[in-house]
């Protein structure tokens, strides 16, 4: 015989009105979560170009110690154009810099969403608990 166990009123699942403030809630939080997903992918790209400035320094550092020339070979594109160590250092640090600000504020933007999407969450499952799914996959991240 079949005994089917009761469920507790939290387990219920109601059928709650979505009013248009909530609409408005859903849809803010689904812009944030999609720029969420945009600054993460800049962030790695800024991290990947920060390496890689790092490694050009080193390379240009490299280039000066061995003293026999005081040009470096810079990339652009496809050619290979020959510069004067000290203006390829100064171009190395002027992005190092630049690229530095663009992390820090990335990461500032992704604190500022993380915060609103926090609240949203909080204001969301507290009117819809279960019925409404707001987590990531990746947001232990």
């Amino acid at each position: 015989m079949y005994n089917p166990v009761p469920l507790r009123p939290s387990e219920v699942e109601v059928d709650i009105p979505v009013r248009w403030e909530d609409q408005k809630q859903i849809n803010e939080f689904g812009g944030l979560n999609n720029r969420r997903v945009e600054l993460r992918a800049k962030v790695d790209s800024l991290k990947k170009q920060l390496t890689d400035l790092e490694d050009a320094e080193e390379a240009v550092l490299m280039a000066e110690d061995d003293g026999e020339n005081p040009a470096v070979m810079v990339a652009i594109g496809e050619s290979f154009v020959t510069e004067d160590d000290d203006a390829v250092t100064a171009f190395v640090e002027a992005e190092t810099e630049r690229v530095k600000t663009a992390l820090d504020d990335a990461d500032a933007e992704l604190t500022r969403i993380a915060d609103r999407m926090g609240e949203l969450k909080k204001a969301l499952y507290g009117r819809f608990g279960k019925a409404i799914h707001l987590e990531n996959d990746d947001d232990d991240e």
